[in-house]
């Protein structure tokens, strides 16, 4: 985030940009102007939400369209002319989001695979229709986090990796997968 000094009537003003918005607030106590996103702006539970089923930027897109309007369905081929997303990154995404119980399948009258938002589990639902309603204002944050935690589940491998590199003979094979 950028600082810079300002006073303007005789009082300190924080300014931050978000959305193409100006809004004025009270400054840092040093009195400098914060310029950008205002970062933590996110609901705790948007932030776990994310961290537990989003692990794409791909998947994020698809999660805030479904969330847009969860009673349409979406082809493969209509998301990727929506996005703008190569059709793999599509299906993969969908694939991912189904796994987590994100979205349904269902098949269409041609037997083409579509998908929606989940009926299945409406607590889920409502928060990726709160995703999509935050993802406007917040956009940068929400792809800030999922970087985030990607880099997150790639140090946590690696730290794993390490650890295992040292474990003795049939230490290691007792261990299992979930350690």
């Amino acid at each position: 985030m950028r600082s810079l000094h300002s006073v303007a009537n005789g009082h300190r003003l924080g300014q931050s940009i978000v959305g193409g918005q100006t809004n004025l607030q009270p400054s840092d106590k040093t009195g400098h102007i914060q310029i950008g996103t205002a970062m933590g702006q996110l609901p705790a539970d948007i932030r776990r939400f994310l961290y537990d089923n989003v692990e794409t930027l791909e998947e994020l897109e698809l999660l805030v369209l479904l969330g847009r309007d969860p009673s349409r369905t979406w082809s493969k081929d209509e998301a990727e002319t929506e996005l703008k997303i190569p059709f793999h990154a599509v299906a993969d995404a969908f694939q991912s989001l189904y796994t987590v119980g994100l979205c349904d399948l269902l098949v269409g009258p041609d037997r083409e695979d579509r998908f929606r938002l989940t009926l299945h589990d409406p607590r889920r639902a409502a928060k990726a229709r709160e995703l999509a309603q935050l993802y406007h204002a917040s956009r940068f944050e929400l792809v800030k986090l999922i970087a985030e935690a990607a880099m997150d589940r790639v140090r946590s491998s690696v730290t794993r990796a390490f650890a295992d590199a040292f474990v003795i003979g049939d230490r290691k094979k007792k261990r299992g997968p979930d350690g």
